[in-house]
């Protein structure tokens, strides 16, 4: 599924907190495909920096495979002794795997930053995903503001068995064809598709070669 919407549309999006400050995930004006998460934390000026800290968001995948998006992600962490981070996470309930897209520290004079790329990572059906943002700083002016912006944003989505199997290739034998109608039609589809189409119902034995249908997922209706 491309873009934010059914089972990832913003209102499927957790957002954590972070210490001493404020979150927040909103749509991008005039890029409806697009998803804006914020934090900000302010901790006074002067004062003596802001220590380590960060902010997940996070949603679950509806079926395992691949997420993909681009990323802009923008800072001011203040100005000396700075450090930004962004992370993707994905969990089972066996482990969590991470992985840093962006790890940035600079000593020196740093001020507003934008990091950019493309990304992709593995999800597990059911399971949370999502990404980590933050950083600290040793600056008198003890701010830290972040946004990260997703765009091109791809993601496995869940698709009913009977619905994989008519998207493919059909069977050419007109029995083979028969009986996969019939197993993969929801109860009374067939039968109402055989009389709408005048043809006899009752069906010749099942061909040897009549496509297996694959399980159901487990907890759907």
């Amino acid at each position: 599924m491309s873009g934010f919407t059914g089972p990832y549309a913003l209102e499927h999006w957790e957002r954590g907190t972070i210490e001493q400050g404020t979150t927040g995930i909103a749509p991008v004006e005039g890029n409806p495909s697009a998803l804006e998460f914020t934090y900000r934390v302010f901790l006074g000026e002067p004062a003596g920096g802001v220590s380590h800290r960060t902010a997940t968001f996070h949603t679950r995948a509806d079926d395992s495979g691949l997420v993909m998006f681009d990323y802009v992600y923008e800072i001011f962490h203040s100005w000396y002794n700075v450090h930004a981070v962004l992370e993707v996470f994905n969990r089972t309930a066996e482990k969590r795997w991470t992985k840093k897209l962006v790890r940035f520290s600079n000593l020196a004079t740093t001020g507003p930053r934008t990091f950019t790329g493309s990304a992709k990572f593995r999800v597990h059906a059911g399971c949370p995903f999502g990404f980590a943002i933050g950083g600290s700083n040793f600056d008198s002016n003890s701010i830290l503001e972040g946004k990260l912006t997703l765009t091109n944003f791809r993601a496995p989505i869940w698709i009913p068995p009977e619905e994989k199997v008519l998207a493919g290739p059909l069977p050419s034998d007109p029995q083979a064809l028969a009986w996969l109608l019939v197993k993969t039609l929801k109860p009374g589809g067939a039968l109402r598709l055989w009389q709408e189409l005048g043809t006899l119902i009752k069906l010749p034995p099942e061909p040897e070669n009549s496509p297996k249908m694959p399980s159901r997922r487990k907890g759907r209706s």
